[in-house]
């Protein structure tokens, strides 16, 4: 979201509403939620470069979108695939220059 959407957003769930002490409403805490969100929304969609972090086994297999660049004429590629094991993820690091987990 934009700075200016989060000011609207904040805008339109605050009009009306008043804090029970101050008779104000909560704008600051709003705007502090909404900020986290995005925050963590924008961080959990970003293409993560496998030089910065890999992902990592878990109890469960899951799966991740790998993104590697194109070879001579070839466009970029996306491809998906499923985390079971470490090799797994050493086969992902070697094939993938990004990923991003899918939910």
């Amino acid at each position: 979201m934009t700075t200016e959407e989060i000011e609207k957003a904040i805008e339109r769930f605050t009009e009306g509403r008043r804090h029970k002490s101050t008779g104000y409403p909560p704008k600051e805490w709003f705007k502090a939620g909404i900020e986290a969100a995005n925050k963590h929304w924008q961080e959990k969609t970003r293409w993560i470069p496998v030089e910065e972090r890999l992902p990592e086994v878990r109890d469960t297999p899951y799966c991740i979108a790998i993104k590697w660049e194109a070879f001579e004429d070839q466009e970029e590629r996306v491809g998906s695939m499923y985390i079971y094991t470490e090799e797994d993820i050493e086969y992902m690091s070697v094939v993938s220059e990004y990923w991003k987990e899918i939910e």
